[in-house]
């Protein structure tokens, strides 16, 4: 399976914070087309907020990730909602639902031969929050020499991620929040090459509760 060519370790405390070239501060994706903010002084853009699965919302709830569909042009310059908490309520600012997002940090330049690292980061929560999702990850590339690309991204916790029930297993998808992650790294695949990255070259790093997800997809489908 895929997942065998991923590197991948877990870190338990959060994180710290005359050649050819082209820029990448648009980004075709077949389904999408995102802008992103140019970040100038670090030679970098964010890409904040692209879609990665369909809103799970009324037949969608806790089913698997579904493909997002034709969004044609996208703007990706502001940070995504977060996925809803346990005991938040509904009307919690910046939480919604709707939160199938990731955001992707890459050089604005990138050799046109070279594939750069990729670092996927997995936030944890204890199952039950997102703690980190919308971590600005700038300074961390700035500290390879703009020689990485990183990925992170929301995911469906507590009772939206993993109730568990008879009915849940008779119609519905177990553990959706772990599915939500897994689509992610198979978006990973497809379409990371087109902001400079490597999918061959993929580093799945996660903090607490994203440590303890590492683990499962390490030993889910065959490693």
């Amino acid at each position: 399976m895929f997942l065998k060519a991923f590197t991948a370790f877990a870190l338990a405390t959060n994180l710290l914070p005359a050649v050819q070239c082209y820029p990448r501060s648009t980004v075709d994706l077949g389904y999408a087309t995102y802008t992103g903010n140019h970040l100038a002084e670090a030679s970098q853009n964010e890409f904040l907020g692209i879609r990665f699965g369909a809103p799970p919302t009324g037949n969608l709830r806790f089913r698997a990730p579904q493909p997002p569909g034709s969004l044609g042009v996208q703007n990706a310059t502001v940070f995504p909602p977060l996925c809803y908490g346990v005991g938040l309520p509904v009307d919690t600012p910046g939480r919604s639902e709707d939160c199938l997002f990731l955001n992707v940090y890459a050089p604005s330049t990138v050799n046109a031969t070279e594939k750069l690292p990729v670092w996927v980061w997995v936030q944890g929560g204890a199952y039950s929050d997102n703690t980190n999702a919308n971590y600005n990850a700038s300074k961390l590339i700035t500290a390879t020499d703009n020689k990485m690309v990183f990925v992170e991204f929301g995911y469906r916790v507590g009772p939206y991620g993993f109730l568990a029930s008879e009915d849940i297993s008779r119609d519905g998808d177990l553990n959706p929040g772990l599915l939500d992650q897994r689509a992610v790294l198979l978006w990973v695949q497809k379409h990371i090459a087109k902001f400079g990255g490597d999918p061959d070259h993929v580093v799945i790093v996660g903090a607490s509760a994203g440590a303890g997800s590492v683990a499962m997809h390490l030993l889910s489908y065959g490693g």
